[in-house]
């Protein structure tokens, strides 16, 4: 019986250094473990990350609403991809605690993976990195779980359907597109560009203004959650 002890003793004491030899400060671009949160608008659940300390939802948003489609008009694209949202639509699509993510947000996200965009020209657009994206697709070392989704682009609709009743599709499994909250007031539309290979002479990761030139946006991209600092939803 005395011997039993003296080893059940032993394993309790060695439990916490065994422990506390793994802890210590996480590498720059750890990610806390996935939760889920529920969108109580619709009753959709998704998975959460936590990245340096911003909370981002691990999927693309899913919520219906005007000016929104799914890839190719079927449902089973928004439920793998999420839908995509004009400019105007995904400035409110995120649901009560949760805002589109700004430019500052995407870059420290970025950042803490070694993805550091350029400088940009003198309007502060088209910033980019030659960095792969491998590490933020799913799968990827990185915990965002990025999917491809491509773009809906309304300049594509045969001229003859006025008002377009639907947008025109392209890049499914080729390119990311997703748009980014503006901090400052103005017409541009700004937005985050990830290609798996770059078919252009623009780099594989490139943030711009998707505006023509009198400020209107023909597009409709992707869009990624970032829970509210002051909400623990």
């Amino acid at each position: 019986m005395r011997r039993r002890y003296v080893i059940v003793t032993l394993m309790v004491l060695a439990w916490p250094h065994a422990t506390s030899s793994r802890s210590g400060p996480e590498p720059q671009g750890a990610q806390r473990a996935s939760q889920i949160v529920k969108d109580p608008r619709d009753g959709k659940s998704y998975r959460t990350v936590q990245i340096g300390t911003a909370v981002w939802m691990q999927e693309n948003l899913n919520y219906e609403t005007e000016n929104s489609w799914c890839y190719d008009n079927r449902r089973q694209n928004c439920s793998k991809y999420g839908r995509l949202y004009t400019y105007a639509a995904a400035q409110t699509a995120c649901p009560p605690g949760w805002h589109l993510a700004d430019e500052t947000e995407w870059d420290e996200m970025l950042g803490r993976f070694g993805i550091t965009l350029s400088s940009g020209d003198r309007f502060g657009s088209q910033r980019g990195s030659h960095h792969s994206i491998d590490e933020l697709l799913v799968g990827g070392s990185s915990g965002f779980e990025m999917l491809l989704g491509g773009t809906a682009d309304m300049n594509s609709i045969a001229a003859d359907i006025i008002p377009p009743t639907r947008p025109g599709y392209r890049l499914l499994g080729d390119a990311a597109y997703y748009w980014s909250r503006r901090r400052s007031l103005g017409r541009g539309t700004d937005g985050y560009v990830f290609e798996e290979t770059s078919r252009s002479s623009l780099p594989p990761i490139y943030y711009t203004s998707f505006s023509d030139g009198d400020g209107r946006c023909p597009y409709a991209f992707s869009v990624r959650c970032v829970r509210d600092q002051t909400s623990t939803r």
